[in-house]
């Protein structure tokens, strides 16, 4: 089961999970790359989150911590985060949520809706953890020292507190609820990404 845990379902397979692990990070940061053209905050922080829950299906903590903490630096060096300050917070904020979300698969689980409800209950925690860390801890507490500094100027602060506040809880909810139906959707048509070892 700790398998399950750190790897997901490409346990045991190294070459599939760190091929599945790399065309996930190509595949999230495109995918936020396309969604920041709309300028939607909402749009782009749900597709991300899906990534980063359906990644933690297949590959587990390690690889999507890997997708979660490595997307935010190619975000910054192609430009669609432009704040350098910013990103250490962004990966850990995805390490969280990753992290809660996969203590999900360590709950027995005698029939399939369990899994599920299990699942369920690993986005809203890992989802309000996350807003909790960004906005209470980053937003209200860390933040306003590199402003007190000039490292972050003041506007930037202020947009935070909207694009990190329940913006974000929202956009981890709602991402979390589309990574779990696309997993039963692949699940019922018997559509398996990683083959079994």
């Amino acid at each position: 089961m700790n398998n399950v845990f750190l790897f997901g379902k490409a346990r045991g397979n190294k070459t599939y999970f760190l091929t599945c692990t790399a065309c996930l990070v190509a595949l999230t940061v495109a995918c936020q790359w396309l969604c920041s053209l709309a300028g939607i905050q909402l749009l782009t922080g749900s597709v991300v989150n899906m990534f980063l829950i359906f990644s933690a299906s297949l590959v587990g903590l390690v690889g999507a911590g890997t997708v979660g903490i490595i997307t935010p630096f190619i975000a910054l060096a192609l430009g669609i985060n432009p704040n350098v300050v910013l990103v250490p917070f962004i990966a850990l904020s995805n390490a969280i949520i990753i992290a809660v979300y996969c203590l999900s698969f360590l709950f027995k689980q005698d029939a399939p809706w369990q899994g599920y409800l299990f699942k369920g209950v690993g986005v809203v925690l890992g989802a309000t953890l996350k807003f909790v860390f960004m906005y209470f801890v980053c937003v209200k507490l860390v933040l306003p020292l590199f402003v007190e500094s000039g490292v972050l100027p003041q506007p930037a602060l202020k947009n935070l507190a909207t694009a990190w506040g329940i913006t974000q809880q929202w956009a981890a909810l709602i991402g979390g609820a589309f990574a779990v139906l696309l997993e039963s959707l692949l699940s019922h048509k018997k559509i398996h990404l990683i083959p079994n070892n």
